[in-house]
């Protein structure tokens, strides 16, 4: 997974997120840049609009090329 994430996507690649899998409107959108964390994981630091709020987040395990927009 890790492979295919870093072929279709280069680190640094920005990328929209959708964290649930849903519709943008059901869960928010997510917008951040892809990177590699110590681990060699697949990351996303991000600013995640959802619920009128803003936060940064860092994504991980659910980062999918199917979420990936």
């Amino acid at each position: 997974m890790q492979r295919i994430l870093k072929r279709l996507y280069p680190i640094g690649t920005k990328v929209r997120f959708r964290p649930t899998g849903l519709r943008k409107a059901e869960d928010g959108e997510v917008k951040g840049y892809l990177f590699c964390d110590h681990t060699g994981r697949p990351a996303l630091v991000v600013a995640y609009q959802g619920a009128g709020a803003w936060a940064k987040q860092v994504f991980h395990d659910r980062i999918t090329p199917d979420r990936l927009v």
